[in-house]
């Protein structure tokens, strides 16, 4: 059975994008945040977009 791939990759991409604009509306808040969980946060974003790039 196939999957529809176009759909696949068009939702990967939508979920990257929401990811970076996620990320660049609470750059201004992360630096209210200690530097431990501000790094934890970014390296939890950046394994998603990782995960969604490689699904692709």
């Amino acid at each position: 059975m196939q999957s529809n791939s176009k759909t696949n990759k068009s939702g990967n991409f939508w979920y990257l994008l929401d990811g970076l604009l996620l990320v660049l509306l609470a750059l201004p808040f992360l630096s209210l945040l200690p530097s431990i969980e501000r790094y934890s946060m970014m390296l939890i974003f950046n394994l998603a977009m990782l995960i969604s790039v490689w699904s692709m």
